[in-house]
């Protein structure tokens, strides 16, 4: 699920996405991946984690700089990060819209 603006990763209204996620994939695990944005939003990884919630969610990763795409290209590495080995994604670069520099937050489950 893609949450959009920094503003939409905070406690508040990421509810909503885990529900649709829960909806539309039933997965197993809900992974919240963000980027830090200490200049926007949080000057730590704590108080970002803080302002996401905990609330439906089994693992919250803040990344120091922005995620790309390629990460999510990464099988392997996905693979070993969640913990499931059946990750796979066809077509990473879809996932999110080019914004600004490029995408600040995605749900996974």
């Amino acid at each position: 699920v893609e949450a959009g603006g920094n503003g939409n990763l905070c406690g508040r209204k990421i509810p909503v996405f885990v529900e649709r996620l829960k909806k539309q994939a039933n997965p197993e695990r809900v992974i919240v991946l963000a980027d830090l944005d200490p200049e926007e939003c949080a000057p730590c990884i704590k108080k970002r984690k803080a302002i996401i919630g905990m609330e439906g969610i089994d693992l919250v990763a803040i990344a120091r700089k922005t995620l790309k795409s390629w990460f999510l290209a990464d099988t392997e590495a996905m693979r070993h990060w969640t913990g499931d080995s059946d990750f796979f994604e066809s077509s990473p670069e879809n996932m999110m819209p080019l914004r600004g520099n490029w995408w600040h937050h995605q749900v996974l489950g």
